[in-house]
């Protein structure tokens, strides 16, 4: 903290300029690099990287930042895409975990473009490059290859100047990422004190296949070994800190001298920490905890007034508040969810989400946190009949993008070690809007709202086997081509449809033919009973019936209304 801190206001900007805005960026990113071991946020009292700190004593440094994911494929791409990649149905995948490449998307380089900047790239990641094409928007990375930060910075700034001569008038966009410290952690022997002082263990931490081969290892130790291990690795990170650390000195004295600062904003921010077994674990990539998953964030120009900010922060802040530090437009269209500094209020939620070494469930049980988990695992829709995918429906009809049972009847497995009975199966009717209020049940929060009704019933009682019966009985579904027209319904074992089509389409039929069901004795919906059971038809009318009612009671929300949103009449 230092003389500036600032207790934030929802309503302030954490970038305030006293004169001209900046014109041009310089964006650093540090592979690996943990929070607390940053002097400015260390708690142990040792001096690792005091030019870095006292960078972080002019400009404005985010003291509550939190990364978006814990590994750099995940991390780096949302937070260049502004937004958690789960929102567009993609999640960063290891390579041979069925990892695919981000689809295209308006990354912060894309958005620069457009705005008539010319944007650079010099990585010295594999999980950023064209391969997983999350580089949209740069030039050819000016880097591949290199790792030492100082010659990282030479190319780069070599290709800055030959940008400059071809197109001087155009605002540039540098985009620089450091690899250092990163396994294996083998920083140069003038770096190595701490190192060599201690007695010797049987791997090679100099490569990076045999320092996980010790991590490997690790659960078979003795507490005795465990405990050398853990300081030659921590001797050795800190080295890699302290040898970065000076680098960036370097490197910033010569774009002092080279007068690249001017009309600059400088973005500097870690895409992740790195564990120390403080959860069972070294490295990264395994749990959203604080030396993973806290992050720095720092933003500098000439103009800008120098001050720490302490309200919560997110990675997908980064690209809206790089946009308007430069005077551009941020879109209000919700491709960025995330807010310009200082526009966020201090009770936000944040979200982070991993998808790396440990499975999720995997991840639980080490926690130790298992019997105090409660897990959905479901899916959202049925399967897909087109190419790649050529899904089945199992013992249902139909598929995605139809109401029949293949298309809408999906898995769902609910887990909750001490409460929810295991080993049940139901055929009883949940649906997808349930886990809200049943969520808020299992937490005991006051979550759901009561300024409107909502459509979601509490299945807790259900799951936990205090009731025989769902607390659901019907399913009603809506055309998704004509809004407001009922497709078909679910009550009980009857299924209803108003317009009958087995096929997938993005077009409603023709001529809708109504058809009814009894799923218990005809699950793939081949034999229309409607004729012997009319009686089922009023009763379906009737559900429809009242639920539109309470839709003129309380209107929709309309399309494109703020969010929040408040009722009429209501909080």
């Amino acid at each position: 903290m230092h003389p500036t801190d600032v207790d934030p206001e929802p309503s302030d900007r954490a970038l305030v300029f006293t004169g001209e805005r900046p014109r041009n960026v310089l964006m650093i990113s540090i592979d690996t690099l943990r929070r607390d071991h940053v002097d400015r946020y260390a708690t142990d009292g040792v001096t690792r990287m005091p030019f870095l700190s006292s960078l972080l004593q002019t400009g404005v440094a985010l003291d509550d930042h939190q990364q978006c994911g814990d590994w750099t494929f995940h991390s780096m791409t949302c937070t260049l895409l502004g937004r958690q990649t789960e929102e567009i149905g993609w999640v960063a995948r290891p390579t041979g975990a069925d990892s695919t490449p981000l689809p295209d998307q308006p990354l912060l380089a894309v958005r620069l473009d457009d705005a008539g900047y010319q944007s650079l790239l010099a990585s010295t990641t594999g999980w950023l490059e064209e391969e997983w094409n999350n580089t949209r928007g740069y030039q050819p990375d000016l880097a591949h290859g290199v790792v030492q930060a100082t010659e990282v910075m030479d190319v780069a700034l070599e290709g800055l100047a030959a940008a400059l001569d071809t197109a001087p008038a155009k605002p540039w966009f540098l985009h620089v990422h450091l690899v250092e410290p990163h396994a294996a952690y083998d920083p140069p022997e003038a770096y190595r004190a701490e190192v060599d002082a201690l007695p010797p263990i049987p791997w090679d931490l100099d490569d990076h296949v045999e320092q996980y081969a010790a991590d490997g290892a690790w659960p078979d130790l003795t507490p005795e070994m465990q405990e050398l291990l853990d300081r030659h690795l921590q001797a050795r990170y800190d080295g890699e800190c302290r040898w970065l650390d000076d680098q960036l000195a370097v490197v910033w004295q010569r774009l002092e001298s080279e007068g690249l600062l001017d009309h600059t904003l400088v973005v500097l921010y870690t895409d992740h920490g790195e564990a120390f077994w403080e959860h069972g674990v070294q490295s990264h990539a395994h749990f959203l905890q604080a030396e993973e998953n806290d992050g720095i964030l720092w933003f500098w120009s000439q103009t800008m007034v120098s001050r720490a900010w302490t309200g919560p922060t997110t990675a997908i802040d980064l690209v809206p508040t790089v946009l308007d530090a430069l005077g551009l437009p941020v879109p209000d269209d919700g491709t960025l969810p995330g807010s310009v500094l200082g526009q966020a209020p201090r009770d936000r939620a944040r979200f982070s989400s991993t998808a790396a070494r440990e499975g999720g469930l995997d991840a639980i049980d080490r926690l130790g946190i298992r019997d105090d988990t409660l897990v959905f695992w479901c899916a959202d829709n049925g399967a897909e009949a087109r190419r790649p995918w050529r899904g089945s429906p199992g013992p249902w009809s139909g598929f995605y993008n139809s109401a029949m049972e293949g298309g809408i009847r999906t898995p769902c497995i609910v887990r909750w070690p001490g409460h929810i009975p295991a080993g049940r199966t139901t055929d009883e009717l949940v649906h997808e809007i349930d886990v809200f209020p049943t969520i808020a049940h299992a937490v005991g929060a006051d979550l759901l709202p009561h300024d409107r009704p909502i459509d979601g019933v509490d299945q807790l009682p259900f799951l936990m086997g205090e009731q025989e019966h769902s607390s659901r009985d019907s399913v009603l579904i809506y055309n998704m081509r004509k809004v407001g027209q009922p497709w078909a319904a679910k009550w009980h074992d009857w299924k209803l449809h108003y317009a009958f089509q087995p096929e997938p389409s993005r077009d409603p039929p023709a001529d809708p033919q109504l058809r009814l069901f009894d799923l218990r004795s005809d699950p793939r919906e081949e034999f229309d009973v409607k004729d012997a059971n009319p009686w089922v038809v009023g009763v379906v009318d009737q559900l429809f019936a009242d639920f539109e009612a309470t839709a003129v009671a309380h209107p929709h929300v309309p399309p494109g209304a703020p969010d929040p949103y408040v009722p009429p009449g209501g909080r």
